[in-house]
């Protein structure tokens, strides 16, 4: 059995990830921020809604073959096949293109008949369905080529191409045209990176069906989890105006960046985990799944707690307009932390046997349908925040099935982890209602709660903390 390095490989890819996920989120936010600060909440409803119904299209199949080429490039890799590795990402691609175009077709639809949108205005959806399917293709691959800085320096000509595009097109005050930078940017980034087809890379029927199976389930999988953030926007615009929706899309947009770094810690782990079930190295996964959860928890807590008591002073950055949308950005920042904790317990379940994806993808449907309920309970008679309610009840769903699994299956020692984390959750409540009964507006209203927060949490964590600078999780 060969034995892989664990925190070694992590620790320079992850720093090229992180770079690489907080420019993908700088693309997102900055559209955001832009569209806010210049345009207002109503114009940002509109194009949120209708980004998020392409990022839902995607899910329902090229999403989750870009999983499926970090996975399955990755294991040839590992298994030291590289031809089959390069056909694994060929065949990939074929199929992204093929699913890219009908599920363009849908959202196109979707955007008339669901959002309401004129058939003139919804064509804009397609090219962002297509160029964003092409985009998360091509960064799996790479990503399970092992080539995140390659990945990285794409993300940043994607963001120049977006963002750039975006102001020109509002200065022309060209505004039907306002998503077409975003595809532009997508498409850049799939143009510096698509699978070529490459000699002696044939794909066995067997290893097909194989694929075939794991991206049926990741479709699932990704609906499930990631697709009921987008399906609450989706929801926001067909049934709330639109500037209640803007409201909502600027604490999405807010929200989703404070996960980036666990996110991007997982862009690299799970290829590195199939890496080490493909070279035999069980050990090595669970190590991994141990220090890299534990380093979310030390982490993560603390820097939500701080940016849930300071929701207001950060909706200002969108505009000053959106400050009605603070309690939203509240809870969906708490309902963020919970769906970032258990990444890498989701991708040590998903990067080994096939059954893996089965059971996360079964676990994340319980989760959505748990949000469904919510959706179609709160929404009439609470708004935006009976939506954000929604969302958290889905995501703890989400997160408490695989967490519990992982440390059963797994045989993890986190008796201590998960009290800890409960406890977490509890304080950040508690400032809240200190933060509420200190004066508004004021500073130290928001600095005092919060750095007694942080203090005591560096208390609670300071073994975690030791170990986790210390190596000895490994």
């Amino acid at each position: 059995m060969r034995r892989l390095p664990v925190l070694p490989v992590l620790a320079v890819a992850a720093a090229w990830s992180v770079v690489g996920v907080v420019l993908s989120g700088l693309t997102r936010t900055g559209y955001t921020l832009i569209l806010g600060n210049t345009e207002g909440p109503a114009l940002t409803g509109v194009v949120g809604a209708q980004i998020s119904l392409a990022v839902l299209a995607t899910m329902l199949w090229p999403a989750a073959t870009g999983s499926a080429a970090s996975k399955f490039v990755a294991r040839a890799q590992g298994a030291g096949d590289e031809p089959l590795a390069a056909g694994v990402a060929a065949h990939l691609g074929r199929r992204t293109l093929a699913t890219g175009a009908v599920t363009a077709v849908l959202a196109g639809v979707a955007a008339v008949v669901v959002l309401g949108e004129r058939p003139a205005t919804a064509l804009a959806v397609l090219p962002l369905v297509l160029g964003y399917s092409a985009y998360l293709l091509t960064r799996g691959v790479l990503l399970g080529q092992g080539r995140v800085a390659r990945s990285t320096r794409a993300e940043l000509v994607a963001l120049v191409v977006s963002l750039g595009g975006l102001a020109l097109v509002l200065v022309r005050g060209a505004t039907p045209l306002v998503l077409l930078p975003l595809a532009g940017g997508y498409v850049a980034y799939a143009a510096l990176g698509w699978p070529r087809r490459s000699a002696g890379g044939a794909v066995e029927p067997g290893l097909r069906r194989e694929m075939d199976a794991f991206v049926a389930w990741g479709v699932l999988g990704n609906v499930a989890s990631a697709g009921l953030l987008q399906l609450c926007l989706v929801v926001a615009g067909a049934t709330r105006p639109d500037a209640e929706v803007g409201l909502l899309t600027a604490a999405v947009a807010l929200a989703t960046p404070a996960s980036l770094v666990a996110r991007s810690l997982v862009q690299v782990l799970f290829p590195t985990m199939a890496r080490s079930v493909g070279a035999g190295d069980h050990d090595a996964v669970r190590r991994q799944t141990d220090v890299v959860t534990r380093g979310i928890v030390t982490v993560f807590v603390p820097a939500f707690a701080v940016l849930v008591l300071a929701a207001r002073p950060l909706l200002r950055l969108v505009g000053t307009d959106f400050g009605g949308g603070t309690t939203a950005l509240r809870i969906l920042l708490v309902a963020v932390l919970l769906t970032t904790l258990p990444v890498a317990a989701v991708a040590a379940m998903t990067s080994g046997v096939a059954a893996g994806i089965r059971r996360s993808a079964l676990m994340s449907a319980t989760g959505l349908a748990v949000g469904v309920v919510g959706l179609s309970v709160l929404t009439g008679p609470f708004g935006i925040e009976g939506i954000a309610v929604a969302y958290l009840l889905g995501a703890l769903v989400t997160v408490a099935l695989p967490w519990a699994w992982t440390w059963r299956a797994q045989g993890q020692r986190w008796t201590g982890l998960t009290v800890r984390t409960g406890l977490g959750l509890a304080a950040i409540v508690a400032a809240l209602a200190v933060q509420a009964a200190l004066p508004a507006g004021t500073w130290w209203g928001t600095a005092l709660p919060a750095a007694v927060l942080v203090a005591g949490w560096a208390a609670a964590s300071a073994r975690d903390v030791r170990a986790l600078l210390g190596g000895r999780l490994q």
